[in-house]
């Protein structure tokens, strides 16, 4: 059955990314008009992905209002899947993802920031998108990590770059907690270190099913006089707690963790609108920004 899945799987991931890129190269035509359509057609493709896949998406908390920069941990390619699934998101990306087979292309054509932090000039052109995606309202997740992890022996130290622009422009800040997998074998779906992307992900469109926690913890802000070292240590802090907490399985604790971002009784578990309900398949993409996560 897993080379069944495998066999299946990727001609129709395939030919939904190209029918995705399609759509987005007409949608994302335009200066800044043209990147906030785009993002619709990235939550669309990566829900879509979602159901192709058999990822099962469960989100806890609530998410921050537009214009708000979201970091998260980070263990590998789904976790673009994941969070692009949330809603209307820009991506900042290291510039070797556009080169990864089938997904750099379709996140290519959804108009991220690449971030190349060899080059200084390069990196100020980065910062200076980060200010005007946030002045515009435009949510951007980044992972201040850097680099990719085995999700299960806590955060590497935050890069600061990104947290400069929640310095200047006082937007908020979105902490995520990102927890997928491990599969029922008890293979662990992180893709990091010296893993080849092609065998991992053969292994990935096998499985018959995966589920995914996204946990969105209380907004944050840039505190007077902070430097963005500074946030980048309290935030790394404030989640490496969380997570420790969220890993001890202890609900009660995991709900005064998200006390803050819902109140008790809206602390629950939801569940996103099918992709194929979305206003991308109805036509209707140019519309306003609204609250993607449903009861």
């Amino acid at each position: 059955m897993r080379l069944v899945r495998i066999l299946y799987r990727i001609p129709l991931l395939a030919a939904w990314s190209v029918m995705v890129s399609a759509a987005a190269a007409f949608y994302g035509v335009g200066g800044w008009r043209g990147i906030v359509r785009v993002t619709g057609c990235t939550e669309v493709w990566c829900r879509g992905l979602l159901f192709l896949m058999g990822i099962r998406l469960r989100v806890f908390g609530k998410m921050s209002g537009p214009g708000c920069l979201i970091i998260s941990n980070h263990t590998g390619y789904l976790d673009i899947i994941v969070h692009g699934a949330l809603g209307r998101v820009r991506f900042a990306s290291k510039k070797e993802v556009k080169y990864y087979p089938g997904l750099g292309l379709v996140l290519a054509s959804s108009r991220p920031v690449w971030i190349d932090r060899k080059n200084r000039a390069a990196s100020q052109q980065a910062l200076a998108e980060f200010n005007e995606s946030l002045r515009r309202g435009v949510n951007l997740i980044v992972y201040p990590e850097g680099t990719t992890t085995d999700g299960m022996h806590g955060l590497l130290v935050f890069k600061s770059t990104a947290f400069e622009s929640a310095c200047e422009t006082g937007h908020p800040i979105q902490p995520v907690i990102t927890r997928t997998g491990p599969a029922a074998d008890g293979f662990n779906v992180a893709w990091y270190g010296d893993q080849t992307l092609l065998p991992h992900l053969g292994k990935v469109l096998g499985l018959a099913g995966l589920d995914s926690r996204i946990y969105l913890l209380p907004v944050q802000k840039a505190l007077p006089g902070e430097s963005r070292k500074q946030l980048a240590e309290r935030m790394h802090d404030l989640m490496e707690r969380a997570g420790r907490v969220i890993d001890s399985g202890d609900q009660a604790a995991i709900g005064r963790l998200l006390s803050d971002a819902e109140s008790a009784s809206e602390q629950k578990q939801r569940r996103l609108t099918p992709f194929w309900r979305s206003r991308f398949l109805t036509l209707n993409i140019f519309g306003a920004t609204r609250n993607n996560i449903v009861k």
